[in-house]
């Protein structure tokens, strides 16, 4: 015959229950029922709440399964996000690397475009004064340094159409260094040469700038008046041929003289009016020379 259980006891084992969570052994001894009211009251307090702590730490570990999981998977997330931005960072690198080596090539390729542009612009400039200087050699006097034949024929061809064009007075002169042969004879072919270039040189420098002056041949100037008419062409060559007699040439000091025929243009042909002229010379040289003949000798 078993023993009865002291109520100290059985209320041992039912808090032993209750803490092992052994719940259908809670309430269900004998010796409880002879305990008091208030005992089996505490015990069903007891019981509801070990249950409900026990619910709840269902829960706490339930949500901390799932906390791992989201843990596992904000990992994983920020590895993955780690990832990216790194390649991203290698991807934005990359591309500075290449849009600076971009750079350096449009650099490099525009400093080439500019030295050949450049060589270029040289090039053009060398040429267009190659050309230039061919086009002034072209009607260039090569002794002295005057408009050639060529170019002072074209000129009058052009002031003469000015002149039927606007109804503008126009005279020439054609004028001749007095005895050139005998300063040849005496004084030579070089000296000879000289006299020729600072004659010339003398009927350039005082004439208007917008008169013309060309070498027609041998000793013989051309010189085209434009806008003036045989009155003012005379006083213009007068003041031409005192020049010329006042220079002293080389350490020779040579002295020669000039003369000139004059003609104003009146609608003629472009060769009787040069015959007009060159008459007039012929007559200033017939009247004693280093003198100016303007239309007939009766001028003289």
């Amino acid at each position: 015959m078993k023993p009865h259980k002291r109520p100290i006891d059985c209320l041992v084992e039912q808090f032993q229950a209750v803490g092992a969570g052994i719940y259908d052994k809670i309430g269900k001894d004998k010796c409880i029922e002879n305990m008091p009211y208030e005992f089996n009251q505490l015990f069903e307090i007891l019981v509801r709440m070990s249950q409900e702590i026990e619910t709840t730490v269902a829960l706490l570990k339930e949500n901390e399964a799932k906390l791992s999981v989201k843990a596992i998977e904000i990992q994983e997330f920020n590895a993955q996000l780690t990832k990216e931005i790194a390649e991203r960072k290698a991807a934005q690198k990359a591309l500075e690397q290449l849009n600076a080596e971009l750079e350096d090539k449009v650099l490099l390729r525009t400093s080439q475009l500019q030295a050949i542009n450049a060589a270029l612009q040289k090039e053009i400039t060398e040429r267009k004064e190659t050309q230039e200087i061919l086009e002034r050699l072209s009607i260039t006097d090569a002794l002295t340094g005057l408009n050639n034949h060529g170019y002072i024929m074209s000129a009058l061809e052009r002031a003469i159409a000015e002149a039927n064009r606007y109804n503008t007075p126009l005279s020439i002169g054609m004028f001749d260094l007095d005895k050139f042969k005998k300063v040849n004879d005496n004084y030579g072919h070089v000296e000879g040469d000289r006299v020729l270039r600072d004659v010339a040189g003398c009927l350039q420098e005082n004439i208007r700038s917008t008169d013309i002056i060309g070498r027609y041949g041998g000793e013989e100037f051309l010189l085209i008046f434009s806008h003036t008419n045989i009155e003012q062409a005379y006083d213009l060559a007068e003041r031409l041929r005192i020049r010329v007699s006042e220079l002293l040439i080389g350490n020779r000091e040579i002295k020669v003289t000039i003369s000139g025929g004059l003609a104003e243009y009146k609608g003629e042909s472009l060769t009787d009016f040069m015959r007009q002229a060159d008459q007039n010379l012929y007559f200033a040289k017939e009247s004693g020379r280093d003198r100016i003949v303007i239309d007939r000798p009766s001028n003289v």
